[in-house]
């Protein structure tokens, strides 16, 4: 229904016996008590087949008009036609009543136009879990395409023990090869002749690869023209790890990462 908007009245809604609309509520006719237009009558009353729920014509309490919340002021109160998320105003994006515009667990009220399908997931306790996608004898990958909303972190969770690497005839050590670029960017860039971004706070990305237990910090690497790699070898990454990714406040973009885990220390450089 639309706020605002009252059913046209039924033209003897409120009316005394003589026809007269004046004294509806105070007269004999069509007051609270009164024979017709009253609370219990049959026209124009709280129960009737015109009028709002409780009988005074403003759209309030249950009736056919006003807002979401029937209470007749059409500003998205409830569950009302205007408003944030839930239609409550309050920019509580899931309806909670914690003020977190966007629902993703961090008690702000931003909401990100542009949010990804892995969202929410900018906690530690919280982070997105991501399945290996390609796995052989001798590396497992995973590969997200994702968008970093700005003053926001992205968490992945990646859990490399049940990989068994170490049973390849080329097994060397659990070895991490980690590439990620902002949208614009590339893997090999200007080097290469492919494209590339200027060194610019909106292009910084830092990640960091964490222990998702202890949260010890692995490895990690900032690039401040929209590239990241990070490599690394040991025992330490065959175990449930935490990918974290942000930026400065100015830092807000579509980025695709890849994590892969070699069973030897490969090379893994751009050849142009």
């Amino acid at each position: 229904m639309i706020a605002g908007c009252d059913d046209k009245p039924n033209s003897e809604a409120g009316a005394t016996e003589s026809g007269s609309g004046d004294e509806s509520g105070t007269a004999d006719a069509g007051d609270g008590d009164g024979d017709t237009g009253d609370g219990d009558g049959d026209t124009g009353d709280g129960d009737g087949d015109t009028g709002d729920g409780d009988g005074d014509g403003d759209g309030d309490g249950d009736g056919d008009t006003g807002d979401g919340d029937g209470d007749g002021d059409g500003d998205g109160d409830g569950d009302g036609d205007t408003g944030d998320g839930d239609g409550d105003g309050d920019g509580d994006g899931d309806g909670d009543g914690d003020g977190d515009g966007d629902g993703d667990g961090d008690g702000d009220a931003n909401q990100c136009p542009d949010n990804d399908d892995f969202e929410p997931n900018d906690l530690p306790e919280a982070p997105t879990d991501l399945a290996w996608e390609n796995v052989d004898n001798w590396s497992a990958i995973v590969d997200v395409n994702a968008f970093l909303c700005a003053e926001e972190n992205d968490y992945y969770l990646i859990d490399a023990e049940p990989l068994m690497l170490e049973n390849s005839d080329y097994f060397e050590d659990y070895t991490l090869f980690l590439d990620a670029w902002v949208q614009g960017s590339s893997w090999c860039g200007e080097g290469c002749g492919e494209p590339f971004l200027p060194h610019a706070a909106e292009n910084t990305m830092t990640i960091e690869v964490l222990d998702a237990e202890t949260l010890e910090l692995l490895g990690t690497n900032t690039g401040t023209n929209g590239r990241v790699n990070i490599g690394g070898a040991g025992e330490q990454f065959h175990q449930a790890l935490l990918v974290r990714v942000f930026g400065p406040s100015e830092a807000s973009y579509p980025y695709y990462l890849r994590f892969e885990l070699r069973a030897l220390n490969a090379e893994d450089e751009c050849e142009c």
